[in-house]
C-alpha cells in the first residue's frame, strides 16, 4: 500500500474551504504553520488513511471542467432569475 499523507492548505487557498480534511493554516503565522505540521505527524494512521481516500475522490470529481460548468450554470441561473423579475438584461 502507498503512504497516505495529511493535506495541509493555506487558509487563502479557496479549495481550503471544500477538499474534505484538509487541514488549514495561515502561511503568514509561523506558529500556525508549525502547530499543521505537529497535527498532520500526529495524525492516526486510520485518520490520514480516511482523509486521504476522501481527497482524492473529491478532486477526482471536481476538476476545473467541472467547475468552470458550474460558474456557467449559476450564472444563466441567476440570468434567468433576473429575467424572470423583470431586469434588463441585453448584452452592450
Amino acid at each position: 500500500e502507498s503512504k497516505k499523507g495529511s493535506l495541509l492548505l493555506s487558509e487563502f487557498a479557496a479549495c481550503s474551504r471544500v477538499i474534505p480534511g484538509a487541514m488549514r493554516f495561515s502561511p503568514w503565522k509561523d506558529e500556525d504553520v508549525s502547530k499543521a505540521i505537529v497535527k498532520c505527524l500526529r495524525q492516526p494512521h486510520h485518520e490520514r488513511r480516511y482523509w486521504h481516500e476522501q481527497q482524492t475522490a473529491w478532486c477526482k470529481n471536481n476538476t476545473v471542467l467541472r467547475w468552470a460548468e458550474n460558474i456557467l450554470d449559476d450564472m444563466k441561473k441567476v440570468r434567468t432569475t433576473m429575467v424572470e423579475m423583470g431586469e434588463d438584461v441585453k448584452r452592450s
